[in-house]
Parts: structure tokens; C-alpha cells; sequence
């Protein structure tokens, strides 16, 4: 992960505690990533090129059909309740962030979108993002 490649995604702790933690060598995070490199996880994702085409699908799979119905999938439940959705979410202390691979049926809602947000409200500013986003995209 350098800052000269857009950053990258970086795990270096189990969830749930316990062993060891080997954080990233930029601001010494156990859990990191950047808005640049979400964006190209799921593009690749979404085109077969993550590892390979059953790779991907499989990595689809697990991340379609969240149990979890706040942030960005809050807001799509209701504007877009027949789209298929992958997504990853987390939230620590003051730290918000969503990624969504949005596929619907019409073209102009199929998108990726990406927030790393550091704020009390946070998830509220993640649910109202959608519907702006959305508008643009159906303008062009």
C-alpha cells in the first residue's frame, strides 16, 4: 500500500480480538483502505477479474443480500427495492464507511459508490447520499 498507487485495502487484525495486529505502514491502522482502491475492488468484482471469474462470483455471493439495512442500503431498500445489492460497511468510534455495488435493471442504476466518512453522523450523511447521487446519474 504506497500513497504514490492511490493507497490500497488493508486487514491486519482479526475481527472479534485475539493474535497479533500488523497494521499498515501509512498512519498504523489495523483495518484501512481508500476510496480509489474500493472502487477498483469492486469494478473488478463486477467484471470477473478479482482473482478470476469464479473468484468473483463467489466474492458477489457473500456480499449480496446484507443482513444489515442502514447506511446506503437503507436509503436503496425504498428507492430501489428490486436492484441487487453488494456491499461492505463498518463503523468505529467517529468513523463511518459504506461501499455498494448497485445493479438494477435500468442502466442508470447500475454504480459503485464509496464513502469513508469521520463524523457523530455519519450514517445518517451515508443515507443521504443516494438520492443525489441517483439524480445525477438519471440526468446524464
Amino acid at each position: 500500500m504506497t500513497e504514490a498507487i492511490g493507497g490500497g485495502l488493508w486487514v491486519g487484525k482479526r475481527y472479534g480480538g485475539g493474535g497479533n495486529t500488523n497494521r499498515e505502514p501509512l498512519k498504523n491502522l489495523s483495518h484501512a483502505a481508500t476510496v480509489t482502491q474500493v472502487c477498483r475492488y469492486y469494478y473488478l468484482l463486477a467484471n470477473g477479474k478479482l482473482v478470476n471469474q469464479k473468484r468473483s462470483k463467489q466474492m458477489l455471493d457473500i456480499m449480496e443480500n446484507t443482513a444489515l439495512h442502514h447506511k446506503f442500503v437503507n436509503t436503496l431498500d425504498k428507492i430501489a427495492p428490486d436492484a441487487r445489492i453488494f456491499r461492505k460497511s463498518g463503523s468505529w468510534k467517529n468513523y463511518h464507511s459504506d461501499s455498494v455495488l448497485v445493479w438494477g435493471k435500468d442502466l442508470n442504476r447500475r454504480y459503485i459508490l464509496v464513502a469513508l466518512i469521520e463524523d457523530a453522523s455519519g450514517e445518517q450523511i451515508i443515507r443521504d447520499l443516494i438520492k443525489p447521487v441517483e439524480k445525477v446519474l438519471k440526468a446524464n
